[in-house]
């Protein structure tokens, strides 16, 4: 009878967060990519004897390489351009760190629910790898694939609730692609200042400068 009265008290703090679910992005999030793509850019441009656009470049970091180079090399092909990126970058992996006090922040977000996920534009088995060679808790992944498409799309935060099931959302992100993927998905989106994007001022949103106010936003949200 013991063993069923705890239970009961377990279950009772659950029920507030069990239809919370947080969800983050990872590069600019919780991830510091910025260094080693910015290696790999500056290696094909010399390759390919572009001009480098190096700020524009920053503030794409996060999208699908596919978008990133049909906005800042229109004249270059494509599928050629975004496969020579990425067989560079497994020549000389790109170097990723945490930023600090990332992983203690995920941590800290599975107290308020279990429903935690990362959600990003990044290949899965690259993210899984880069997470875990860094001490991030091992949780689901919702990246693009062949049926689910990349932000802003709201195609991950779909598969998100499939999984987790139906109810509020909270996606932390750095850039107005993933504002505007949170907004076409419903959820609530806290924008990241520490990352590499800026947001879309036309929808100011709320705005954090450090995983310390970020967690006591997300306290919040899952307590409302």
């Amino acid at each position: 009878h013991m063993m069923n009265s705890t239970k009961g008290l377990r279950s009772e703090a659950m029920i507030h967060s069990e239809n919370v679910t947080i969800l983050s992005d990872l590069d600019g999030v919780l991830l510091d990519s910025w260094p080693g793509l910015k290696d790999t850019y500056v290696r094909l441009c010399l390759e390919l004897e572009v001009a480098p656009l190096f700020e524009e470049f920053r503030n794409l970091v996060g999208k699908d390489l596919e978008s990133i180079f049909k906005a800042l090399h229109s004249d270059l092909p494509l599928a050629k351009t975004c496969s020579r990126f990425r067989s560079l970058s497994q020549d000389s992996p790109i170097e990723m760190r945490p930023f600090r006090g990332a992983q203690r922040f995920i941590a800290s977000l599975l107290e308020l629910t279990p429903n935690v996920a990362y959600l990003t534009s990044k290949d899965e088995g690259r993210a899984r790898k880069a997470l875990e060679g860094l001490g991030f808790p091992r949780l689901p992944i919702f990246s693009p694939t062949k049926t689910l498409r990349a932000k802003p799309a709201p195609d991950l935060f779909i598969a998100a609730g499939a999984l987790f099931g139906r109810g509020r959302q909270l996606y932390f992100g750095d850039t107005s692609w993933d504002q505007k993927a949170a907004r076409s998905a419903s959820a609530e989106f806290i924008f990241c200042d520490w990352g590499y994007g800026s947001p879309d001022m036309e929808a100011p949103p709320i705005t954090k400068s450090d995983f310390e106010s970020a967690l006591a936003a997300a306290s919040s949200f899952a307590k409302a």
